[in-house]
């Protein structure tokens, strides 16, 4: 974090994505704020299947956004290690998406992370949609 605070007092992002950020249920806001923007993180809090004997099998995951303060979130959805945040602009709503997809998932899991998905981006209210992150595709 101690990095990416001074990278960010450097520079002036409008948003922040962040995929596999390790974070969990013992990290206030506090500790993983960065001054003048509103964090939005999903955690991971669910289990992977260790019977698939994946060696590249990891408690870690979760995905964060961090928003500029001058900008306004209308919503934001969490799913499986995602996160999504919904915005208005000139060009109307958008969807930003910050995902982490990790490679020892089982296939409910990756359903679900899929369904998720599809529910954001085939949602005909927002005018443009942004994907970011680990999809481990390979």
């Amino acid at each position: 974090m101690t990095e990416l605070k001074q990278l960010v007092a450097l520079n002036c992002y409008d948003m922040i994505c962040v995929s596999e950020t390790h974070f969990n249920d013992s990290l206030t806001s506090a500790e993983v704020e960065i001054p003048g923007y509103t964090s939005y993180r999903c955690d991971r809090d669910f289990k992977l299947d260790r019977s698939m004997n994946n060696k590249m099998f990891s408690d870690c995951g979760g995905s964060v956004i961090f928003v500029h303060e001058s900008i306004e979130v209308i919503e934001a959805r969490m799913g499986l290690d995602s996160i999504v945040v919904f915005i208005e602009c000139d060009i109307g709503k958008v969807a930003i998406a910050c995902v982490y997809r990790s490679p020892s998932l089982n296939k409910k899991q990756d359903q679900q992370l899929l369904s998720f998905l599809k529910g954001i981006f085939m949602d005909q209210s927002t005018s443009a949609k942004f994907c970011f992150g680990d999809f481990n595709l390979s």
